[in-house]
């Protein structure tokens, strides 16, 4: 194969390099592509972008008062302290009864922890204004990631409800824990056992004891001591005192001393027994009592690895502890991989689309087949920008990709388009012909790529929470187009220039020859829709005058 050195030498460009190069260009793309897979499989899914939101919630409790009392004693002396932190952006509150809510929401970028610090240390001020009877004021952050990503059931026919729950809490609920990127496990239902100490009041006045000094001589009694520690020989011991209860014959044996200096033990002035505490909360699945555990990820947890790591450590808990059933009833990771799924089935199937499309106004199996080959390229080549940028495979990311589809080929046809004119019409050979073809329009297809890509560089750098979410989708933009540009300018004249030897319509075998007649009916609508067309314009420009009174008609109204 004979290369036009003369007509190529005279300009140093992509275009040029890719021609006379294309083992080169090949070996690019084959980079492109195992770079592509890599990125891929290590992007994390998400459903949405993660972000910040700066909003603080104060809750306070104030029983058996109602809204008016709550507003005017509590919530109000809150809200007037929140106003003088810094970055307050607006502040709402409810008042119900026995409780206050103030929301507070500070300026977008503001560092909530460092906000939340100040709120805490304003509140800390009016915190002695408040009621007695009222507690102190709970700050929580708004935080999207407070959800639970897996919640699962626990189930024994061997235990009952306290055994059960022991066991959770002291085996299942540690192994969870330990999982990479969880940041808590609850667990809720079963039930609790509880002492239940009762004292006669007129005993307790008889001794000279109040409920309060029976109360600090069980929290002392259990409690263990550090003793200081002891030389013997050359080693050092420590010595420390063990006075944690561990029965509830520790608490019944618990001495109590009486100003006469006559010690007794707990049980002779009080009832002592462990009975089982007041259930506050249920957990049923499948009309049956049973314990739940419930995973929430840290903020920088990836949802579907955390539910992978925390499924594949419950299959695990289910084979040590065969005695006990254990069940996932729901996570989140599912909903997202679908979603992704479901997204990137339609990225592709658009992609076929529209190389039949193509197919169809071309007619030519090797110059769609340029195209079939540079939009996979122009696709996977930006999975690998997202993957350094850092974005998620996320709805929105993945909503600019597909958006990006459309307009992946619109540089690349452009270019084969100027190259079927300079190889037919105007006659040139197949490496000449290519190349001043895709020089002509260099100028033209990146001046029209940056014009769309200007449009959503400022989604980069403005701030905002619905901005913030947007900037996936800006970046999957820029980046679709960016490579669509660089692969019409190297991949698309290569492939041109060196494989495709015949740039005429072909027909389908006899076998489907069925083809061959549609593009014929094609054809002919095209013809005729063009020929409709050129008497139109034909018409307009003799009539300009009369186009300019209805179109200024139509504007009045």
């Amino acid at each position: 194969m004979s290369f036009d050195r003369k007509a190529c030498d005279t300009y140093m460009d992509f275009t040029k390099i890719s021609i006379k190069r294309p083992v080169a260009i090949i070996m690019v793309m084959l980079i492109i592509v195992i770079l592509g897979i890599v990125s891929v499989s290590k992007m994390e899914m998400a459903l949405i972008p993660d972000v910040d939101m700066p909003i603080a919630m104060v809750m306070t409790t104030y029983e058996d008062a109602g809204p008016e009392e709550v507003e005017s004693l509590v919530t109000e002396k809150i809200e007037s302290a929140v106003a003088n932190v810094e970055d307050v952006e607006s502040i709402t509150s409810t008042s119900s009864e026995g409780s206050s809510m103030v929301m507070v929401e500070f300026s977008y970028g503001t560092n909530l922890d460092t906000a939340v610090t100040n709120l805490r240390d304003k509140l800390s001020m009016v915190e002695a204004m408040l009621p007695d009877d009222c507690d102190s004021p709970n700050i929580m952050k708004m935080d999207m990631n407070s959800m639970p990503v897996v919640t699962a059931v626990v189930a024994s026919d061997s235990m009952d409800e306290y055994e059960l729950k022991t066991f959770v809490e002291d085996n299942i609920e540690p192994r969870l824990e330990r999982q990479s990127g969880v940041a808590s496990v609850d667990v809720m239902g079963g039930a609790e056992k509880e002492i239940k100490i009762e004292i006669d009041p007129e005993i307790l006045e008889g001794l000279g004891l109040s409920m309060t000094s029976i109360g600090q001589i069980l929290s002392q009694e259990n409690s263990n001591q550090a003793g200081g520690s002891v030389d013997y020989g050359d080693k050092s011991l420590t010595i420390s005192t063990k006075l944690q209860m561990e029965s509830i014959d520790d608490i019944k044996n618990t001495p109590i001393q009486i100003s006469e200096g006559t010690v007794l033990k707990l049980e002779d002035i009080a009832t002592i027994t462990e009975c089982e505490k007041e259930t506050e909360s249920i957990s049923r699945y499948n009309g049956e009592r049973c314990i739940s555990v419930s995973v929430t990820k840290s903020s920088d947890g990836n949802t579907v690895s955390v539910v992978n790591d925390v499924r594949d450590e419950i299959n695990a808990i289910s084979n040590d502890y065969p005695d006990i059933t254990m069940e996932i009833v729901s996570e989140s990771a599912s909903s997202i991989e679908n979603s992704i799924n479901n997204v990137l089935s339609n990225i592709f199937s658009g992609a076929i689309l529209s190389i039949i499309v193509l197919f169809v106004f071309l007619k030519n199996v090797g110059l769609t087949g340029v195209i079939a080959v540079s939009m996979p390229i122009s696709i996977i080549g930006t999975f690998v920008l997202l993957y350094f940028s850092g974005t998620t495979l996320n709805m929105i990311s993945l909503g600019g990709l597909s958006v990006g589809v459309g307009m992946l080929v619109d540089n690349s046809v452009v270019v084969l388009e100027n190259i079927y004119r300079y190889r037919t019409t105007l006659g040139y050979g197949k490496i000449k012909g290519t190349y001043r073809a895709g020089k002509e329009v260099r100028a033209s297809i990146v001046a029209s790529t940056l014009t769309t890509i200007v449009v959503f560089v400022p989604f980069v750098f403005v701030s905002g929470m619905m901005i913030e979410m947007m900037k996936d989708l800006a970046y999957a933009i820029i980046f679709a187009l960016t490579m669509s540009l660089v692969t019409s300018m190297t991949v698309v004249p290569m492939f041109a220039g060196n494989y495709v030897n015949n740039i005429h319509r072909n027909h389908a075998p006899k076998q489907l020859n069925f083809i061959n007649k549609l593009l014929d009916l094609f054809d002919k609508f095209i013809k005729k829709l063009d020929s409709i067309y050129g008497t139109f314009l034909k018409w307009a420009v003799w009539h300009k005058n009369l186009l300019t009174k209805v179109k200024t008609f139509s504007q009045v109204f």
